[in-house]
């Protein structure tokens, strides 16, 4: 028999939109912590960023300095070998 005035199905009605709010309500909390996972993340990669860009850097000072010292040596050795030559040239005229 049907219910006065419709209060059953009003009932109904609104035990749904009861379960609507609460399922929006959890898929908001979800959201958040994903939000907060996400920033999370993003921090900790430019921190990353950061330390590899500081890594890099001193790479390539690194690298400048050893091949301004691989130069001076280079030309120390060149001078060298000039001289060497220069000795053996003189030694073989003086026979």
């Amino acid at each position: 028999m049907a219910e006065p005035n419709g209060t059953g199905r009003l009932d109904r009605i609104e035990a749904l939109l009861d379960k609507v709010g609460e399922r929006l309500d959890r898929l908001s909390l979800i959201q958040d912590r994903d939000h907060e996972e996400s920033t999370r993340d993003h921090k900790q990669l430019m921190r990353w960023q950061v330390l590899m860009q500081d890594k890099m850097d001193r790479s390539d000072a690194l690298q400048q300095a050893e091949r301004v010292r691989l130069n001076a040596l280079s030309e120390k050795t060149d001078e060298r070998i000039a001289a060497l030559v220069t000795a053996i040239g003189q030694l073989i005229q003086a026979k």
